[in-house]
């Protein structure tokens, strides 16, 4: 199984590594709708596309916000269950099951994180060692 719990650390990487690549593309769209269609309403003397442009930004700003909130885990999850973090399991217990509702590639690490992650020789591999 220690194929498998590398394998789901480097899924976890690269899935939130695609998210982060989203947050890009949505604050770069964001920042260049608002910034255009503000400017056009500057020069255009027209108030209106200006508030219009700047609400864009910000909306986009914030959805680009709230995905990074959800992408950066993913990462820190990955790399933690690649050094089997003891509280790697349960964080990628948390994201699998947090990530079956994106079809189609979310359900297939969901469903892969948690068939991994809830077999017993797996959970005995993140258990903290006894100092004696």
């Amino acid at each position: 199984m220690t194929k498998h719990i590398d394998l789901l650390g480097v899924a976890f990487i690269a899935y939130g590594a695609l998210e982060l690549l989203g947050v890009g593309l949505v604050g770069l769209i964001g920042v260049g709708l608002g910034g255009g269609f503000g400017y056009l309403g500057v020069s255009m003397g027209d108030p209106e596309l200006a508030v219009v442009g700047g609400l864009y930004g910000g909306i986009f700003i914030v959805a680009a916000a709230f995905e990074l909130v959800f992408a950066i885990p993913k990462v820190l999850v990955g790399t933690a269950l690649r050094r089997r973090t003891p509280w790697a399991r349960i964080g990628g217990l948390v994201l699998g099951c947090m990530a079956l509702m994106n079809i189609p590639l979310g359900t297939l690490l969901g469903v892969f994180a948690i068939v991994v992650l809830v077999d017993k020789d797996v959970a005995a591999e993140f258990t903290a060692p006894e100092t004696p």
